[in-house]
């Protein structure tokens, strides 16, 4: 495999550095700035991360007793994992934050369906899409806050087990909050793609 940069390649990279310039020039704080550089250099980690899951699987077959097998983790709904969502587009949820795995991600599979969280905001309610599912136990204890999560439905998303924060869940939100969460997707989602006759 060649992994020299040719010619044309070497171009578009000079291309695209100027083209980054002078987006980082349209924001308006160095917070976002800061925010988008750092993404830039965590996303060229996801990428030799992701060549070592890859690896993972395939080795996994051949011996159980690799070093990268800790890579391949089960996952199960209900399950709260930390990840890095990235540099956020308009109100896309970014950044490092906790989220809720929504269905089981077998051992092999690179994905995860999850539901992100935030935290519940003092003097606004939550809005039509969201849950409060009050104070979940494991982040508590790894933040020492006593903070309300909030879960937006619309923010669920499929993510790579790349962008994980350790390669385990860090906890399990209870069966009460858990049931919550699946009634809310049944308001929310049901009406949607099942509308009254």
């Amino acid at each position: 495999m060649n992994h020299k940069l040719t010619s044309q390649l070497y171009a578009k990279f000079k291309k695209n550095t100027q083209k980054i310039l002078s987006a980082l020039q349209h924001f308006q704080d160095n917070k976002k700035r800061e925010g988008y550089l750092d993404w830039m250099e965590t996303r060229s980690k996801f990428i030799q991360k992701e060549k070592r899951f890859r690896d993972a699987v395939v080795k996994e077959w051949a011996d159980r007793n690799h070093e990268d097998r800790k890579m391949l983790t089960n996952f199960s709904v209900g399950d709260v994992i930390h990840a890095d969502f990235g540099f956020n587009v308009g109100s896309e949820f970014g950044g490092t934050r906790y989220a809720i795995v929504l269905h089981h991600s077998p051992q092999r599979s690179n994905t995860i369906f999850v539901t992100p969280l935030r935290s519940a905001k003092a003097g606004r309610s939550a809005r039509p899409t969201e849950i409060d599912l009050g104070e979940i136990t494991c982040i508590i204890q790894r933040t020492n806050t006593t903070m309300n999560s909030w879960a937006d439905l619309l923010q669920s998303r499929p993510v790579s087990k790349v962008r994980m924060i350790g390669q385990n869940p860090v906890g399990k939100i209870s069966t009460d909050q858990l049931n919550a969460l699946k009634l809310k997707w049944i308001k929310l989602i049901v009406p949607e793609i099942m509308p009254d006759p």
